[in-house]
């Protein structure tokens, strides 16, 4: 049986200034393939689909921005107490502009280990099963990371301002001796993006960020750039005909098989 990841381990390397065998340790949890859900209505045509049809054919996904997320504690697992900061001496004004450039300066996509015996992710992702899986091979297992679930969540007060007091807000470093301590504490407070609470955990959900400080609410990005290969395509059991023929033929054209869902008649899964 393969151990299960330890965010003790993880956070106990990163705070000893060694990220990056903190980073090829959870690396390792990173799996061979992923999939990714996405939502389709009947009508082929709809400009929505039509949009999601073009992303696939371009070897593409769509990244988007947090704000933009379906969990209102999104990003909060990790949490900043203001009130502590500014008893420390920490204007509340030079939070809010170091918490921005947290969350104003990416965006994000997600992808779960787990496809076919995942009713709900069909559920909710695709429609009622009514739009696609995509398979994916994960040629770059650092471009990705797991969510950690958590029952609770975790104040970064203290480190956030230890964070602020070696950069100006996190924007330019005062000095490059303090340059590695820095990177510790940006590091940790990177963590506020893969942690969710435990209700979510059937999921089994994984993470890429994306650099990105434009008005739209998201951007696409080339699957190549993460490290990603398309491996199969999947439709749900009710997706529409005209659906299954437009998504036939991307992956014709991409040079993998398609495949039409179905449901088991001995098991509770999707094959």
């Amino acid at each position: 049986m393969n151990p299960s990841f330890s965010y003790h381990k993880y956070f106990e390397l990163i705070t000893n200034g060694k990220t990056r065998e903190a980073f090829s340790y959870r690396a390792e949890f990173t799996p061979e393939y992923l999939y990714k859900f996405f939502w389709l209505c009947d009508d082929p045509n709809d400009p929505e689909n039509t949009k999601r049809f073009n992303t696939l054919e371009n070897n593409q996904i769509w990244f988007a921005k947090p704000e933009m997320q379906n969990d209102p504690y999104e990003f909060k697992g990790i949490y900043i107490d203001k009130a502590k900061l500014c008893e420390l001496g920490v204007a509340s004004q030079s939070i809010d502009v170091a918490n921005d450039l947290f969350l104003k300066s990416i965006v994000l996509t997600a992808f779960t280990a787990n496809m076919s015996n995942n009713l709900p992710m069909w559920a909710h992702y695709s429609n009622n099963h009514k739009g696609y899986c995509v398979k994916y091979k994960v040629g770059n297992k650092h471009t990705i990371r797991n969510v950690i679930y958590e029952s609770k969540r975790i104040s970064m007060s203290n480190t956030f301002f230890n964070f602020l007091q070696k950069t100006d807000y996190g924007v330019k470093f005062r000095n490059n001796k303090y340059l590695e301590e820095a990177q510790i504490f940006s590091s940790i407070l990177q963590d506020m993006f893969f942690m969710k609470h435990d209700s979510w955990e059937y999921e089994h959900e994984f993470r890429a960020l994306y650099p990105f400080d434009g008005d739209a609410p998201g951007t696409n990005v080339s699957i190549d750039e993460l490290g990603l290969s398309v491996i199969e395509i999947y439709s749900g059991i009710n997706c529409s005909k005209g659906n299954e023929i437009q998504l036939s033929q991307i992956a014709s054209k991409l040079c993998v098989p398609f495949r039409k869902c179905q449901t088991s008649s001995t098991e509770f899964s999707i094959f």
